[in-house]
C-alpha cells in the first residue's frame, strides 16, 4: 500500500508538472500571438497606422533606394505637343478630385484623395507635394503634373513605338472649368483625335459620384496610319510615392499583371530602371500599387498581352531634410490588343487598397494585395475580415482591435 501511494503520488506530481508547462506554453503562445500580429497585419497591409491614417514618422530618407544626382533629361519632354488648345477640367466627387487634360484623350495630369469624413477631416493624410516635400497634413496626391507626359492612360501602337500624346478635341463641357458630382450623379467626357489620313480615335470616360472607377472606352481605326499593328492602353505615369519611409514605399511597390488566374510582377530596387517586360499570355488586369494604394486597368475583354517597366522621378534635389524625398520608382503598365481597329472597354481604378472597394472591380484584384503563403492566405483574409467588422460596425479602434485578436 505504501509502495502504490508513493506511485500515486508520483504520479499526481508528474500530472501536476505537466500541467504547469502546458500553462507556460499557453502563455507563450498568447505572448507570441500578440508580439506578432501587428507585423502580420502589416504584412497584410493593414495595420494600426494604416486604419487610423496617421502620418509615418520623421525618418530619414534610405539613400540606398535614392538617386541623389542631378536627374537627366526627360525621356518624353520632347514628344509632347502641348499647345494652346489644351483643355483642362477638374472633377470633384465625394472620394478625389482629378484634372484631366485634353493631351492624350482625357489623359490624368492630378490626382487628389480628397474625401473627408463626418468630421470634415481628410480621409487619406500625408503626401509629397511637387518639389518632393513631404507635408503631414495635405491629402494624399497619387498624381502629379509632373509625373504626367500624355498617357494617364492613353493609346499607344506595337510595344509603346508610338504613343498618341497628341492634343484631342473635348466634344462637350467645353464651357467648364470644374465640375463637381454629388449624389447619384454621373457625367460622360467625350474626346476625339483625327489623323490627317482619315483615321481616327474617339475616347469616352464616365465618372461617377459616389465610386473610385471610371468606366471608359476606345473606338478606333488607325489601319490607314498603322495597318497590321497592335494597339495598347499605356499607362505611363504610375502613381505616386506617399510613404516618408522610403524603404517601406519601395518594399510595396510595383506592378502587377494578372493572366490564366496567376499574378507575376516587377519590383525595382535600387536604382536600376526596369527595362519593358513582356507578358504573352491573355490578360484580365494590368496594376500598379505603393504601399496603401493602386492603379488598376481592367478591359472588358481579355487582353493578349502585357508589359511592364520602371523609370525613376526625379524631384527638386533641395532642399534635402528628413522629410524630402529625390526620387523614387514610376512603374509604366501596358495592355495590348491584336488589330488596327475595333473598340476597348475598361475600368480604371484608383485609390485605396481596400478589399470593400477593389473587389467590386474585380474579385481577383486582391491578388496584388500580400495575404502572406497561400496555406495561410484564408486565415489571414479572415483576420481582415474580422477587423473590419469591429471597426466599420462597432467602431473599435484598430488599437484595441490588434488586443483582442492577441488575446483571442
Amino acid at each position: 500500500m505504501k509502495l502504490t501511494g508513493f506511485l500515486l503520488s508520483c504520479i499526481q506530481s508528474v500530472d501536476n508538472f505537466m500541467n504547469v508547462q502546458r500553462n507556460l506554453f499557453a502563455a507563450l503562445l498568447i505572448f507570441l500571438v500578440f508580439l506578432l500580429t501587428p507585423q502580420y497585419l502589416k504584412l497584410i497591409g493593414l495595420d494600426s497606422e494604416t486604419a487610423e491614417q496617421e502620418v509615418p514618422s520623421n525618418e530619414f530618407v534610405d539613400e540606398s533606394i535614392i538617386n541623389i544626382t542631378e536627374p537627366p533629361p526627360s525621356k518624353v519632354a520632347d514628344e509632347i505637343d502641348l499647345n494652346i488648345n489644351e483643355k483642362k477640367i477638374t472633377i470633384i466627387n465625394q472620394y478625389y478630385e482629378i484634372t484631366l487634360s485634353s493631351v492624350g484623350g482625357g489623359s490624368i495630369i492630378k490626382y487628389v484623395l480628397s474625401g473627408q469624413d463626418d468630421s470634415n477631416e481628410y480621409n487619406y493624410l500625408g503626401t509629397f507635394d511637387e518639389t518632393g516635400v513631404y507635408n503631414d497634413n495635405n491629402p494624399v496626391v497619387l498624381s502629379h503634373t509632373t509625373m504626367n507626359s500624355g498617357c494617364s492612360p492613353c493609346l499607344s501602337i506595337n510595344n509603346g513605338a508610338y504613343q498618341f500624346r497628341d492634343n484631342f478635341i473635348l466634344g462637350n463641357y467645353n464651357d467648364m472649368d470644374t465640375i463637381y458630382l454629388k449624389g447619384s450623379k454621373n457625367i460622360v467626357l467625350d474626346y476625339q483625335y483625327i489623323l490627317d489620313s482619315g483615321d481616327y480615335i474617339i475616347k469616352s470616360m464616365e465618372f461617377f459620384a459616389d465610386s473610385y472607377e471610371i468606366n471608359s472606352s476606345f473606338e478606333y481605326n488607325l489601319k490607314e496610319s498603322f495597318p497590321h499593328s497592335n494597339v495598347e492602353i499605356y499607362w505611363d505615369s504610375g502613381i505616386a510615392p506617399t510613404e516618408l519611409n522610403s524603404y517601406d514605399e519601395a518594399t510595396y511597390s510595383g506592378a502587377y499583371v494578372y493572366q490564366n488566374n496567376d499574378i507575376d510582377y516587377i519590383v525595382q530596387s535600387g536604382e536600376n530602371e526596369l527595362s519593358p517586360e513582356r507578358f504573352n499570355l491573355p490578360t484580365d488586369w494590368i496594376a500598379i500599387r505603393n504601399k496603401f494604394f493602386t492603379m488598376a486597368i481592367i478591359p472588358t475583354i481579355k487582353a493578349d498581352y502585357a508589359i511592364l517597366e520602371s523609370r525613376n522621378l526625379y524631384f527638386n534635389p533641395s532642399p534635402i531634410s528628413n522629410k524630402t524625398i529625390l526620387s523614387a520608382p514610376i512603374y509604366s503598365a501596358t495592355i495590348g490588343f491584336r488589330g488596327s481597329v475595333g473598340s476597348l472597354g475598361f475600368t480604371n481604378y484608383i485609390g485605396p487598397l481596400d478589399v470593400d472597394y477593389i473587389n467590386d472591380v474585380d474579385s481577383n484584384l486582391q491578388a496584388i494585395m500580400n495575404f502572406g503563403w497561400s496555406i495561410i492566405a484564408p486565415f489571414s483574409k479572415i483576420i481582415l475580415w474580422f477587423v473590419k467588422i469591429l471597426n466599420n460596425f462597432l467602431n473599435i479602434n484598430y488599437g484595441v482591435i490588434l488586443i483582442i485578436i492577441a488575446i483571442i
